[in-house]
């Protein structure tokens, strides 16, 4: 909206038009405040608006934070975070890959085969050594896995995991810092933390 178009610019409110005729200086003068009047206003407006969308994302962001939080707390999501200093050998020789360790569970994946493998350790009372057949654990630095249906849980009933050449073969052996177990292709996978 700009100033009427007596005053240089723009359009003439049709309000106006006999005041116009009347006295040019005041109509100009009266359509100058009444378009100073409208664009405060609706700066203003905006400002409301940018507020109220900002309200609206902390409020949905608060709702989420306090959703994950619950998860975490009832033991519904855990959390896997990535060990930095954890260290993957196949054979004795040092592979790329990854550990990632909840408290009492380690998901290690070789890069070192043709698509990223990953295998679930359980270091609880009861040890547990699992293949995780098709799924590999993301390289992110942390990510949750949910109670419901845990990935490397589901493939127990894959035939074709246990079957293949990357899956554990016999018990898992842990000497202080080391987890070593093999694979049914005779590699000796070892795990330094």
């Amino acid at each position: 909206m700009g100033l009427p178009r007596f005053c240089g610019t723009g359009t003439l409110p049709p309000i106006h038009a006999q005041e116009r005729r009347a006295n040019g200086a005041l109509a100009c003068a009266l359509c100058r405040d009444l378009v100073a009047e409208s664009h405060s206003t609706r700066g203003r407006c905006l400002r409301m608006s940018m507020k109220n969308w900002l309200l609206f994302g902390a409020a949905i962001l608060g709702i989420l934070a306090v959703a994950i939080l619950y998860s975490t707390l009832h033991g519904y999501t855990t959390w896997y975070w990535k060990d930095t200093r954890a260290q993957l050998l196949v054979d004795g020789n040092r592979v790329s890959g990854y550990v990632h360790a909840s408290r009492q569970v380690l998901i290690v994946t070789r890069r070192d085969t043709p698509k990223p493998h990953s295998y679930f350790i359980a270091l609880g009372s009861k040890r547990v050594l699992l293949d995780c057949g098709d799924w590999s654990a993301p390289r992110f630095f942390v990510f949750p896995i949910g109670h419901v249906n845990p990935p490397c849980l589901m493939a127990l009933g894959d035939e074709t995991a246990h079957n293949s050449p990357y899956a554990p073969d016999g018990p898992l052996k842990i000497t202080g810092t080391t987890l070593e177990f093999h694979t049914k292709d005779g590699k000796r996978i070892a795990v330094n933390r």
